[in-house]
């Protein structure tokens, strides 16, 4: 923002040096770029920062600044005028239909006003800013505008339509446009509106982009007798919107987009119509219009001085912190041992207690408040039991080969519709970022697809993990949770019982790392089966259970998903459920003493007909064993060729153990009997 010096001494006396000043103005209140001289006065170029745009894009907004880190007195401008007899309200009708993108509308009717050049002073101070002057009355509009940050506008009365119910008045309609509506704007700019923009209208056609520009139909020209001054208020959000997707950029709409309160709009007109009168002459009706449905509270705040002291490490007294509060417009009254604090309405910003004590710290200087170390009782932090459990995960994973993928959490169109055809109720953003972000992911399954689709065409095998969120729904309601997903991908046709078994064997590894050396794989459910056909065949598909509870599942990616992705091979992908895991994690468990004799290991293969469980076979390998046998591992499964299409050979890995004494493979060889028999009274072959 441009701000002129000599304009910046009306408001306060005595200024410092423009140099001075800038130095100020930059420790104080924001960056001053540079100062330059312009004729006989000085233009300071300041960088507003966002969160100050509401009350510092004006020459009064940084003049009360300065009068606050100063002490200087600031003086407001003379916004004196007369007014005619006739009442605004005979001449002049509003009416807001979107009271959410125009809290605040003012209109004032001037009768008999003389268009012509602006005075020396005032063009001095326009092109001192930037502006370039046009006439007296729109200098006015544009002056204020610099003074207060409230933009204004101005309409040739002359080509207002009248209100429908009342003829003798000119009526203005604050409304949305209509979809295909088209608008001309001042410098002869054509737009076709899609209907989401604000305009300011009569009862037939267009006047102006609300809070961006005016239309060509009621500009002022030298012709102009009578004027509607209009002070309003609109939604920042959508003047921004509109401003960007119209590309229309003006000073107007900056100021806006920052944020103002309504109230700037009554002083504002106050001082337009001062102005107007004492440039352009002409009789100001008496009063105004002021359509304001839904007033903006009033920001009250309890203000306590030994906190703020506290907080800033200073040792300030009350009568400094209310001289100071003063300075910024606050209004204080005082309660117990605390003052409530009455907020300026254009200071936005200012809302809670620390706010206040912000702007203490601010006002006293920063480089007042004496550094000191920080004193406090350090007590030990809790880890939280999810993020341990994440971390040893990533660690067991890493150390087998697989590499940790960091997906998003969102889904597009295409993708969804996939999961939506399994029967998967998908959680859809209110406003997305784009279509590839419409929808929450039910299961890390996409993002691990799309990491395997990416690195698919370097690598013939890709091994990865990701932990994150997916949104699932449960008893009818959407709900986060927390899971680890694993994929495996081999470019090279292999059986699934070979990509099955790695996978297998990597969460054998996986769940006995977490010191849970009793998970099954148990068959799922026809019903669930069905559900998951679409994502994962029905064979091999199998629940993770520990202790009889599921806590996730091992499958084969389907053709569907992969042709989506666009991937050619085998992908075999686990789910972990990790508030499961995490609650089967910290179960009690019991330590032994590693055992001090030696082990016994046998290999036996069994022929079974396909379909027989491998829980079946091991159930009956562990009965017949009894205490003895310490262990028994599947490590491999074949079928083909010399087993017979309908059967498949399951070889398991036994191991014989003794905490008391050393076996002895005589007594090993006999259990290995029972076993055997136990195994062919099942009608199962034993392989030799």
């Amino acid at each position: 923002m441009k701000l002129s010096y000599n304009w910046l001494k009306e408001y306060v006396t005595t200024l410092p040096k423009p140099e001075k000043l800038a130095e100020l103005l930059t420790f104080h209140v924001a960056e001053v770029e540079k100062v330059e001289r312009m004729g006989g006065d000085f233009v300071l170029s300041m960088d507003i920062l966002p969160n100050r745009a509401h009350d510092l894009n004006s020459h009064i907004g940084i003049a009360r600044e300065i009068a606050a880190f100063t002490g200087k007195k600031l003086r407001l401008p003379d916004a004196r005028f007369k007014e005619g007899k006739i009442k605004n309200a005979d001449a002049l009708s509003v009416r807001i239909e979107d009271v959410e993108g125009c809290p605040r509308y003012i209109g004032r009717y001037v009768e008999g006003i003389k268009v012509g050049p602006s005075p020396k002073w005032m063009q001095e101070k326009l092109l001192a800013t930037g502006m370039r002057p046009v006439n007296n009355v729109v200098d006015a509009t544009n002056f204020v505008m610099l003074e207060y940050g409230q933009p204004l506008h101005a309409f040739d009365a002359s080509q207002i339509g009248s209100n429908k119910k009342q003829t003798e008045k000119k009526g203005i309609v604050v409304r949305k446009a209509k979809k295909g509506e088209k608008f001309t704007t001042l410098d002869d700019q054509i737009f076709v509106l899609d209907g989401s923009e604000l305009l300011i209208a009569d009862n037939e056609k267009a006047l102006a982009l609300a809070g961006i520009k005016g239309g060509k139909k009621a500009g002022i020209t030298s012709k102009t007798k009578n004027l509607i001054l209009e002070a309003a208020n609109f939604d920042s959000v959508l003047i921004r919107r509109t401003s960007e997707k119209l590309g229309i950029r003006t000073d107007s709409s900056r100021q806006f987009t920052g944020g103002l309160h309504p109230v700037l709009a009554e002083r504002a007109m106050e001082r337009l119509s001062s102005l107007i009168q004492q440039l352009a002459g002409g009789v100001m009706y008496d009063g105004a219009v002021d359509a304001y449905p839904k007033k903006w509270p009033v920001v009250r705040v309890l203000f306590d001085s030994t906190a703020c002291n506290a907080i800033l490490g200073t040792s300030l007294k009350d009568s400094e912190m209310k001289k100071m509060l003063i300075m910024l417009g606050c209004r204080l009254s005082v309660v117990g041992r605390k003052l409530l604090v009455v907020v300026p309405a254009e200071r936005l910003d200012l809302a809670t207690s620390e706010d206040l004590y912000e702007e203490i710290g601010r006002l006293y200087g920063w480089d007042k408040i004496q550094a000191k170390s920080a004193e406090a009782h350090l007590a030990p932090g809790s880890q939280d039991p999810m993020y341990a459990l994440s971390e040893l995960s990533r660690k067991i994973l890493c150390s087998m080969g697989y590499s940790e993928h960091i997906g998003y959490t969102l889904i597009g169109e295409q993708v969804s519709a996939l999961f939506r055809k399994s029967g998967l109720r998908l959680l859809e953003l209110q406003n997305p970022m784009s279509e590839d972000a419409r929808y929450l992911r039910p299961t890390l399954m996409p993002s691990l697809l799309e990491a395997v689709a990416a690195n698919a065409k370097k690598r013939d095998a890709v091994r990865i993990f990701e932990i994150g969120k997916h949104f699932m729904e449960v008893g009818g309601t959407m709900k986060e949770h927390m899971g680890l997903g694993i994929m495996f991908y081999l470019k090279k046709e292999i059986t699934l019982h070979e990509a099955w078994y790695e996978l297998k064997g990597v969460l054998d590894m996986f769940f006995a790392s977490h010191g849970l050396g009793d998970m099954v794989f148990a068959e799922m459910s026809s019903e669930r089966k069905e559900a998951m056909r679409l994502l994962l065949e029905p064979e091999g598909l199998a629940e993770l259970h520990i202790n009889g509870a599921p806590i996730g599942s091992i499958g084969m990616v389907t053709k569907q998903p992969k042709d989506v992705y666009g991937i050619e091979g085998m992908v075999v992908r686990a789910h972990v459920d990790l508030a499961s895991l995490e609650f089967a994690s910290v179960q009690e468990r019991e330590f032994a003493d590693i055992p001090k004799y030696p082990a016994i290991t046998r290999d036996i293969a069994v022929l079974v007909p396909k379909g027989v469980r491998v829980e079946e076979v091991q159930n009956v390998i562990e009965r017949e064993g009894e205490d003895l046998l310490f262990d028994v591992d599947l490590f491999d499964i074949y079928e083909g060729e010399g087993v017979g299409d309908d059967k498949e050979s399951l070889a398991f890995h036994l191991i014989f153990q003794s905490a008391e004494r050393t076996l002895k493979d005589l007594e090993v060889n006999e259990i290995m009997k029972r076993i055997v028999e136990g195994l062919k009274k099942e009608d199962w072959e034993i392989r030799e």
